[in-house]
């Protein structure tokens, strides 16, 4: 089950052992949980559970494989990217949020100042990183030739492996950009996303989708 980035040490070092891993999203363990009508949630309960589903699912369960240490290394810029992003909106907004103590104001302004610095750096990383290794760069330049992509954006799609994809299906349910059919009977609700997937990269995509919808004839067709 997926725990952030402890899985990965557990699934890295069983992986060594020449174990079979397959990690699997925390939600499906959770519904699997709940088709049993599980009441209690303890240690003991969340391993009969898992070894419940793995043993019913075994056939269906997608064998885990190590990432490379560029790809490693690229995902750990843009998960701290994101977190500076968050962090430097947070204090954004406490200077909206009205006035402030002189010296309070001051310090949140130098930490907006610190986190754009710390951006900027992780960027020229992230290029060097990207200059460095010829695969994750023609990578890169082939997202980049989507109009409406940049290089910042196209190394985030790049960092996500979309090559460990079966199709381009699987690629968007990732991301949670499929449409979500809502329909019963004769009446047919509206198809919003489903949003179930990776929420950082819906946000990376929000701008260049619009850029996209104005710029690239093919999406433009589409709206």
């Amino acid at each position: 089950e997926a725990t952030g980035r402890y899985c990965f040490e557990i699934a890295q070092e069983m992986h060594k052992a020449k174990h079979t891993v397959s990690i699997e999203n925390p939600l499906k363990i959770k519904r699997h949980a709940q088709s049993q009508m599980k009441r209690n949630k303890t240690d003991e309960v969340d391993l009969d559970v898992i070894k419940d589903y793995a043993q019913k699912n075994r056939m269906d369960l997608r064998e885990w494989q190590p990432k490379s240490p560029q790809y490693a290394r690229l995902q750990e810029f843009y998960r701290r990217y994101d977190d500076v992003v968050r962090i430097r909106t947070m204090e954004k907004n406490h200077l909206k949020a009205g006035k402030q103590d002189p010296v309070v104001e001051r310090m949140i302004k130098t930490s907006i100042a610190s986190r754009d610095q710390e951006l900027a750096e992780l960027k020229r990383l992230i290029d060097v990183l990207f200059k460095e290794n010829p695969e994750l760069l023609a990578a890169r330049t082939l997202v980049c030739s989507i109009k409406g992509l940049a290089a910042h954006t196209a190394g985030r799609i790049v960092a996500g492996d979309p090559l460990k994809f079966a199709n381009a299906d699987a690629h968007s349910a990732f991301y949670g950009v499929t449409p979500k059919r809502n329909q019963s009977g004769k009446k047919t609700g509206p198809s919003p996303m489903t949003s179930m997937g990776d929420p950082g990269m819906r946000g990376a995509l929000y701008r260049p989708a619009q850029t996209a919808m104005i710029h690239n004839p093919c999406i433009n067709q589409l709206t």
